[in-house]
This record gives C-alpha cells, structure tokens and sequence, in this order.
C-alpha cells in the first residue's frame, strides 16, 4: 500500500464496513487510505514533539477513532473530519493497546506502565422545547449528545501487558481480558466499573502459565450450528514456547493446548477474521449460518512472518501456514472489514503491506493431510458406526495421520513403538500387573496414568501442566455434547502428546539463566535497599540496588544449602525423599557437597549434559 514512510509505523485499523485504512505514524501524521483504489483520502498532522500516535481503532459502528500516544494522551476523533472529539491526560507512560467493545460503547487502554483504563460512552436526550411536559414527552423532538466518559484504571499486572480483547459472550453479555508477561489473565467486571468504583476486577489475577509468557490473547468463536453448536465461551492465548491455550472464560481452568505455527518468532498478534456481532434476538443464531470465514484466526510474529490458522485448533501443523511479510519486527497487523484482506506493518521498516486471504489454501492442505476417505455405492463417506471393527480402525489411522507424521520417525517408527508400548503397559497397570482375573483390553487408559505415560516418554511437565492434561481429556467433549471422560484412548494419547510435549528440550543457556535468576533474586534480597520483595522487587525494580550478579558474582554462583532449600519449599516443591531419590539417580549420592554452586559445575556433574561440539 505505501513504503517509504516519514517514520516508523505502529499502529493500523481497518474500518468496519468500508476499504479505508487509518495509519499512525511516528512522525505525527494520521493517514487515512482507501485501500482498494490505493487512494490517499485524508491525513491529520499532529505535533509529534508531544503527539506521537502509537496505537488506534476504529469503533464498531465506525463512529469513533481512538488513538494512543506515546505521551500517554488518548483522544478520540471523529472518522469522518479526523478532529478531536475528546482528548484524555490520565497516563504518563505511552499507550501500548487500544480496543473497542463489540457494541462500540466502551473502550479500553494498555499502557507501559502496567495499567488497564476504561471509557464509557454516555447518550444524554437533550430535548429543544424548554419546560417539563417537552421533557417527558418521548415523541419531543431532541437531540442526542454523545460524551465519552473516563471510568478510571487498574493496574492489573506488574509486567508489560501483551493482549487487551473485548469479547462477547454467548448470553450478549459484553467483557473485557488481558493478558501479560507476568503470565497472569485478567477479567474486569464491566458491570460493575463506574466512576465512583474506578475499574473492577471479576475476580483476582489467574496465574496461566508455569515457564512460558503470554505473548498474545483472542476470543475463540463458538462453532457449529445447532445441536453441535459450542456453547462455552473461551480465550485462547499464544505463549512463548509456541502453544496455543484455550481458558474456560467462566473459571479460567485450562480446556486444551496445542501445537502452534512454528514458523520463526512466537505469536505475538491473534485476530479473528470475523469479528463478534451481537445476536439477533428475533432469530435462533444457534441454527443460523455462520460466516464462512468465522473458523479462522491471523496471526503475526514477533519477526517477519504472518499467517493463518483454521478453527478448531487441535495442532494439525496443515492448518496453519505463514510467510515472510517483512524484512524485521512487524509492529501491527488488521483484518478488513470483508475479511479479505490483511493488512500488516513492519515498523521501522515504514512501509504497510497488503495481502489477500485466500483460506481454501488451508482447507486443501488439511484436506490433503488424510488420505482418501472410503466411499458407499452413492459416493459419499461412510460414517464409523456402519464400519466393521477393521474400517473403523484404519479410519482413526487415517486421522491421525497429521499427528503421527510429528512423532520421530513418523508411523512405525522407532518413537511410535516406545509409545504404543508403554501405552498398553499403562492398560496392564491400571488393572493390576500380577492379577489373575482376566484381562479387559479396552483400548482406554484412566486419567491418572497420563503423567505416567508422558515421563515415560521423556517429558516431564509439571504439576499445573499435568493438571491441564487431565482437564483437556475431561471435558474434551464438553463444549459440545456436556460428556465428561475418565478415560484416555490411544489416538487421543497421541495428540495429547504431540501438542504439550516442549518444542525444545532444555539446554545449557536455559540452566544459565536459570542460575543467573537464582542469583539475582538472593542478591536483591539481601542488598535492596527498600526492602520490597515480590513483583515490585528485582534488579532495577522496587527502588535502588546493587546488581549482585554483575558486581560479585559473574559466574552466577548459588548456595547449594539456599538451592536445596527453594526446591524443598518453593513452587511445585520436592519432598526431602524426592530430591534424594533425584540426586541418587543423577550423581550416585543423597546430597551435594555444601558450598556455592555454579551453573557450569551443576550441568556438567549434576545433570551430566555433554557437549556435541564438531571440531574444526
């Protein structure tokens, strides 16, 4: 659409009916671009010594634009002239997000400081004729004057705030999410935030990931028409070690997690092609149907690549793909408002690109991920209850085809094996190893061997993470028919698998940093000055303090006694007969030598990684 920009380029909208584009630049200018006729239709110049817009969206109803600045200013302008409508001073730090309800009445801010604002649109009848009987009249004629009205803030997280959604859920009712680095999902009660009360929490913050960092949130759309139509309102969230959640909305327990594009960076934008709408309440939107597009999401990365992912996401790798759209970071990324077009910014490389969606890609590459279905006389699939038990079993091999090309060595391969082994070992435990009773071969596994099976594999998630299995499994098909499992069958094992097990494994930096945490958080103990500990604590946080790590201790050099101390009493801790039987099995004895602890020491004698240096 344009290149060569004034300056760097961070915030785009597309309007929601029109080809109209607005873009925010670094230089103070605001451009407003017909994109279909590639048309320069309007710009508005700002003072970019203290209005540097740096985020915006347009309103529903296309009403409104709100921009963000860098300045931490917010105003509100009118679409069609580019002038103020309103203009609010209530941060200091620049405004990261911006985004609209789906009823185009409240909008909400993210700024770097951490804090979540919301505003109000107030509808006030003002009536032309004076005295009382005019007022009470409805059919007096009148004005409407709209005034945007500022609620307040909260500040909801204590790292930088990656994802700010509105949603819609299936009652009507209107609400509103972030997510951050501090890995924590947060709902604000919109009923309940007014002027007096400032900005309300639904409830306190929801811790949602153990290692990894929410790097970008959406709504998921309910699918389906009718009696297979979802009914639970969910959020999906990307994160940093390439997986995409699913959280009940309600109360925010893990639904599933599964393999997301891989293509560079992780997610760090998720835009549903179509957008919410309110329902008609003079029809049965359950039984009407859907837009064809409403199955897909965008996506952009920290780097280079955007791409598209089909609904519902169950971590088929053909279901999404991604290409190279610029040459370095890309700031921002829309969907137009027909949805097909993308529309994306690079940042400091000033120039905005546009891209067709052409979603029957993925359609036939997922298509092209089974092999052909088998056919009755009249040409059309057979469904698996009119299969013999040998059909049925080569259908399921068929879906799960995708999944087990992601095992090594694909199917029959040396992976596969190991696991459908321990799988069947699983059957033979649950039911007794040295049991005489007959043996029921039920091709299911309770839910209670998952952690089992997936150590056996060589992953090791943790407590939460095994948590989130067993609810995925559980209420699997809860969306749609209500159904909660017990059980686990070998196909649904092997997606189970596929999606949660690390993309990577854990290496030497990863230990390094971990020691250098380890290290800094016991020198800001000691050595803060203020003494706050907790979020607000940490190097250049909580006040003034010395960088221990870089001033004493380059090696970042642990305790073994603080060490073992943490292990036995914070986070998902060991038990003193745990960590003996751990050390027992990595160095041969109960205990580590007393004394200080290196990273390089602890990989080398402790967990025994070995080097697999090509020599020059």
């Amino acid at each position: 659409l344009v290149q060569g920009m004034s300056d760097e380029v961070h915030g785009i909208a597309t309007h929601p009916s029109q080809p109209y584009v607005v873009i925010a630049s670094y230089s103070g200018a605001l451009y407003l671009w017909d994109y279909n006729q590639k048309v320069l239709v309007m710009v508005r110049q700002f003072d970019a010594s203290r209005l540097r817009p740096r985020c915006v969206a347009y309103e529903p109803n296309a009403n409104y634009i709100a921009i963000g600045f860098t300045s931490g200013i917010v105003k509100v302008l009118d679409p069609s002239t580019l002038e103020d409508v309103a203009t609010f001073k209530n941060a200091k730090e620049p405004i990261v997000d911006i985004s609209f309800s789906p009823l185009g009445d409240m909008f909400a801010t993210a700024d770097a400081d951490h804090h979540v604002a919301v505003w109000k649109l107030s509808l006030e009848r003002i009536v032309e004729e004076e005295g009382p009987e005019a007022e009470a009249d409805p059919m007096a004629e009148a004005t409407i004057k709209a005034t945007w009205i500022y609620l307040g803030r909260h500040r909801s997280h204590w790292r930088p705030i990656t994802a700010l959604e509105f949603g819609l859920r299936d009652d009507g009712r209107q609400t509103l999410v972030s997510v951050g680095e501090d890995r924590c999902l947060v709902e604000y009660d919109l009923d309940e935030s007014s002027v007096g009360s400032g900005v309300v929490l639904k409830e306190p913050p929801k811790r949602i990931e153990v290692s990894a960092v929410p790097t970008a949130a959406t709504w998921h759309p309910l699918l389906g028409t009718g009696a297979n139509r979802d009914f639970e309102d969910r959020v999906v969230t990307a994160n940093s070690e390439y997986k995409l959640m699913q959280w009940n909305a309600d109360n925010k327990s893990c639904r599933r997690t599964t393999l997301g594009p891989t293509f560079g960076q992780p997610i760090n934008k998720l835009l549903p092609l179509v957008k919410p709408s309110p329902r008609d309440p003079d029809t049965d939107a359950a039984d009407s149907i859907p837009h064809p597009r409403l199955g897909y999401l965008a996506y952009s990365t920290c780097e280079k690549v955007v791409g598209l992912c089909k609904m519902p996401l169950d971590g088929n790798p053909n279901k999404a793909m991604g290409l190279i759209a610029h040459p370095g970071p890309i700031s921002c990324i829309a969907v137009s408002h027909d949805s097909q077009t993308l529309v994306t910014a690079g940042g400091t490389d000033a120039t905005v690109n546009l891209w067709q969606i052409n979603t029957e890609v993925l359609d036939a590459a997922e298509a092209g991920s089974y092999p052909e279905p088998r056919l009755n006389e009249a040409g059309e699939a057979v469904a698996e209850d009119e299969m013999t038990p040998k059909e049925r079993a080569e259908a399921t091999r068929t879906r799960m085809a995708p999944f087990l090309a992601l095992l090594e060595g694909g199917e029959g391969g040396e992976a596969h094996d190991e696991l459908v082994d321990f799988f069947y070992y699983a059957q033979l435990r649950s039911q007794g190893e040295n049991t005489t009773a007959p043996r029921e071969v039920s091709g299911r596994v309770p839910l209670s061997e998952i952690p089992n099976l997936m150590r056996a594999l060589g992953y090791y998630p943790s407590e939460a993470q095994v948590s989130n299995m067993v609810n995925e499994v559980k209420y699997s098909k809860f969306t749609t028919t209500g159904e909660v499992l017990d059980s686990v069958d070998l196909p649904q094992f092997i997606q189970l698998y596929v999606n949660h097990r690390p993309i990577f494994g854990v290496d030497k930096p990863q230990v390094e940093e971990a020691f250098k945490v380890l290290s800094d958080a016991a020198a800001n103990q000691t050595l803060n000055l203020d003494g706050v500990e907790g979020p607000g604590s940490g190097v250049g946080k909580g006040g003034p303090s010395f960088d221990f790590a870089s001033t004493f201790n380059d090696m970042s050099t642990v305790d073994w006694a603080e060490l073992k101390e943490k292990l036995l009493t914070a986070g998902e801790s060991l038990s003193d007969d745990d960590l003996k039987v751990c050390l027992r099995a990595l160095t041969g004895s109960d205990e580590l030598p007393d004394g200080p602890l290196t990273a390089e020491t602890f990989i080398d004698q402790v967990l025994g990684f070995e080097d697999y240096e090509e020599d020059e």
